[in-house]
């Protein structure tokens, strides 16, 4: 696809179509990550430090509920 570059106050922007904004879950004020190579430029979602983590969990890094003591309100164990 191919889009055109704009001008947009003093700087230049690009319109990202909706279509792609919905498959990546980018929304108003989406952190993306902008890194220029061999004369291309790639944009990407920026990860949340939420994410990061998450991405690092594993089923031995997961732990089972802990639960001590007795029942202090109304809750059920």
């Amino acid at each position: 696809m191919q889009i055109v570059v704009r001008k947009w106050g003093d700087s230049l922007g690009i319109r990202i179509p909706m279509d792609y904004c919905r498959k990546l879950n980018i929304n108003p004020n989406t952190k993306l990550e902008i890194l220029i190579k061999d004369q291309k430029i790639t944009m990407s979602v920026k990860k949340s430090k939420l994410d990061e983590v998450l991405e690092q969990m594993t089923p031995d890094t997961f732990h089972s509920a802990l639960l001590e003591g007795n029942p202090v309100g109304n809750e059920e164990w």
